[in-house]
């Protein structure tokens, strides 16, 4: 384990869900819940930070016996353990309606999120491929007219990483003006969130929340949505199987997601660096 920091006492620690905490079959290892049961004990105030809508977290939150703020939709949607709203900053309508435009003329397939739902704006064979992987057994498909009557919190495009690129350059008018930034969060996904939104954004509005200084936060993830995160936190880890831009962001690179790697960053911080 690269081990370049250590810290002062972590009151605060945000954890990535996909690629991170969970493994391959999108569950949680035994060991990565025993380990954040050990950091709950020790006092470490544990968040789950997630591009995932917050109805597709709580069965994860509930393993873990987790009873505080969740931070979700990448950061955009932030809420207690009551279930109240600490934040939400969603896409401008400017933003949404231009994505929703250029998904009718590209027949790309988008999703759109409104703090706990979700909804496809067409049926595709990417539909199926989401409801697995986020554990939806069913969805609600709106039209263009009724989606731009919803609030929405951000959107996500699905295709063939080698599609992704093109997207987004079809974007770029929307992109340059300011309407909708961009970010990667799994090789098929590309997310589109209100300007200055994001995971680090989220994690400090809970630190805020709780009373927590940045230098006592610990954050770890995997991928390109959760740079922000980890550049904030006053440590942070990366697991072996992240995005080579995230393993050289990362204070400490632990095993991989498959390898119960978070379980080994907590330890690492419940003994202050040493293994």
């Amino acid at each position: 384990m690269d081990d370049r920091h250590q810290t002062e006492s972590v009151e605060l620690l945000a954890i990535d869900l996909d690629g991170t905490l969970l493994n391959e079959d999108r569950e949680i290892p035994d060991e990565n819940v025993r380990a954040v049961r050990r950091a709950s004990e020790a006092g470490i105030r544990v968040v789950i930070a997630t591009g995932r809508v917050l109805s597709a977290v709580r069965r994860y939150v509930e393993r873990l016996g987790l009873a505080g703020p969740v931070v979700c939709s990448n950061g955009a949607y932030v809420v207690d353990g009551d279930g109240s709203e600490i934040a939400h900053t969603g896409l401008l309508p400017a933003g949404r309606d231009a994505l929703l435009d250029y998904g009718e003329r590209s027949g790309a397939h988008l999703n759109l999120y409104s703090r706990e739902a979700l909804y496809f704006l067409r049926e595709s064979r990417w539909c199926s491929v989401y409801r697995r992987r986020a554990g939806f057994e069913r969805t609600t498909t709106l039209d263009g007219r009724d989606a731009r009557r919803i609030e929405a919190t951000k959107m996500l495009l699905i295709d063939d990483p080698s599609n992704l690129p093109g997207h987004v350059e079809a974007l770029r008018e929307p992109i340059d003006a300011g309407l909708i930034a961009v970010v990667y969060s799994e090789p098929e996904y590309v997310e589109f969130l209100r300007p200055g939104v994001h995971k680090g954004r989220g994690v400090a509005t809970v630190a805020r929340h709780l009373g927590v200084p940045a230098n006592r936060v610990a954050a770890i993830g995997d991928y390109l949505n959760d740079l922000e995160m980890i550049r904030w936190a006053g440590i942070s880890g990366a697991v072996a199987n992240a995005h080579p831009t995230v393993l050289g962001a990362a204070d400490r690179v632990v095993p991989s997601n498959n390898e119960a790697g978070v379980a080994r960053f907590i330890d690492s911080l419940l003994h202050n660096g040493q293994e």
